[in-house]
């Protein structure tokens, strides 16, 4: 679980984060990549801070929602910290809602490193907020 560049890709799916507007192609150079099994322990963090959000789509996101993002992964990483099952269960449950997916998504969070998500967690915190000094907005992308 890190955040890639595009020379570190292999053939997976991935998430892409591009700092600013996207207005060329895909698989930047500037751009951070995430791996579709570790977004998964991100998605309901995502999707909290920033209400559209939805898999295999392409948001650009204005740094005001960035910020409200970050306040979730750090809600997220110290709900996985303390290993607390019930919150965790509320937590995710908002965006795995089938009781059999978020039971599995549960099952993959147990079994989770739990010192590397949470480094990871803070490996992408740290991206966000540099990206955001520089840009008013961070596209995501699903690859």
């Amino acid at each position: 679980m890190k955040l890639l560049k595009a020379n570190e890709l292999k053939n997976l799916n991935y998430i892409e984060l591009f700092p600013g507007v996207l207005s060329k192609g895909y698989l930047n150079e500037e751009s951070v990549y995430v791996d579709d099994d570790s977004f998964a322990f991100l998605v309901p963090a995502i999707s909290r801070g920033f209400q559209p959000y939805t898999s295999f789509a392409r948001f650009e996101i204005q740094k005001i929602h960035w910020d409200s993002i970050i306040k979730e992964l750090v809600n997220l990483r110290e709900i996985i910290v303390s290993r607390d099952k019930e919150r965790l269960t509320g937590y995710i449950s908002t965006f795995f809602w089938k009781k059999s997916l978020y039971e599995w998504m549960l099952e993959n969070y147990k079994q989770a490193n739990i010192v590397k998500l949470p480094k990871f967690i803070d490996e992408l915190i740290d991206w966000i907020k540099d990206q955001s000094k520089r840009n008013e907005v961070i596209t995501l992308i699903g690859l």
